[in-house]
């Protein structure tokens, strides 16, 4: 398992704890799993399998993953102006055991008794919703006589792209359409990772082996438009997510309502660019020890971001009365 404490630092390197009590590779016949996430507020439950490679696919690399089960519950937050940790925790105990139980009546109905392994979410996230999906977890896989893995929040999320692309080119493969090329993205790959409290470059050479390029110093990006969303947005159109709410509002058409040109110089990078409507934005980049923004230090700050939105809209609000 990987493990991050304290204050992520740029380029730190994740690395094994310690050796696995358990390995597995493809080549072991019908791997499952039942996964278990409560980092924030989504209470999930999956169950993922690989199938056993067939006589048309002899080389187990080849075998596709399959996801029997998912379904997620968000908790209620919405008379808060954000996630309320109670709510989200309360609603964990509430709905993850019908979760589980809805999960292992689907596996049964396949004629399965229990998985290979547990998985389960255990950090980062908010400790009490954690608990609440660790404990299940464990105590499932006691029941059981099986492993149970504790999965790296962020890792999961770097690595995600290249189970999508087991479940759907793999799929392809086990069908004969088409000439198996390995996972992809294959490794070393760059990811940003935007996920709950955390905003971050990483690189990723291997499964357990990821370095942080770049990092935000304050708030992360998520929390900046969830806030940017509620200063700006009508009442009508406030409705969480907040990030997808601002999205759809500023963007109604789509893409085709987008368009953005990537500054060509370094000077253009720090630049901030005026608007028609006499406003303007400045580059979320942490300052230096001397006041300076740049971009070289890898470092970035969506305080001051959200702070401009915040000031630009109060006095909107002050000239129109």
């Amino acid at each position: 398992m990987l493990a991050v404490g304290g204050h992520l630092r740029v380029s730190r390197r994740w690395t094994r704890r310690r050796p696995p009590a358990c390995t597995w590779t493809a080549s072991r016949r019908g791997l499952s799993t039942l996964a278990i996430e409560t980092s924030c507020d989504d209470t999930s439950v999956a169950i993922l399998e690989l199938d056993e490679p067939s006589n048309n696919v002899p080389n187990p690399r080849n075998a596709r993953a399959n996801v029997v089960f998912h379904r997620t519950i968000t908790a209620n937050s919405s008379a808060y102006s954000g996630i309320h940790p109670l709510v989200a925790l309360h609603s964990h105990q509430s709905v993850l055991g019908d979760l589980v139980a809805e999960a292992l009546a689907t596996w049964a109905r396949s004629g399965k008794s229990k998985p290979t392994f547990v998985s389960a979410t255990r950090g980062p996230g908010m400790r009490s919703n954690l608990d609440v999906g660790l404990h299940v977890a464990k105590g499932l896989s006691l029941a059981w006589g099986v492993p149970l893995l504790g999965v790296h929040h962020m890792q999961a999320h770097a690595l995600t792209p290249r189970l999508c692309d087991a479940m759907v080119e793999r799929a392809e493969c086990h069908m004969g359409a088409g000439k198996d090329q390995g996972v992809s993205p294959a490794f070393p790959y760059l990811t940003v990772l935007a996920s709950g409290g955390h905003t971050m470059l990483l690189r990723s050479a291997g499964l357990v082996e990821h370095h942080i390029l770049a990092e935000t110093g304050d708030i992360a990006i998520g929390d900046c438009l969830d806030k940017a969303a509620r200063a700006i947005l009508p009442v009508e159109s406030l409705q969480p997510p907040y990030g997808k709410a601002l999205h759809d509002f500023a963007f109604p058409a789509g893409v085709a309502d987008y368009k953005y040109d990537p500054p060509p110089t370094r000077g253009d990078e720090l630049s901030r660019r005026a608007t028609k409507w006499r406003w303007s934005l400045g580059p979320p980049l942490a300052e230096s020890k001397v006041g300076d923004k740049t971009s070289r230090r890898m470092v970035y700050s969506f305080a001051g971001l959200l702070s401009s939105v915040e000031r630009f809209m109060r006095n909107v609000i002050d000239d129109k009365g």
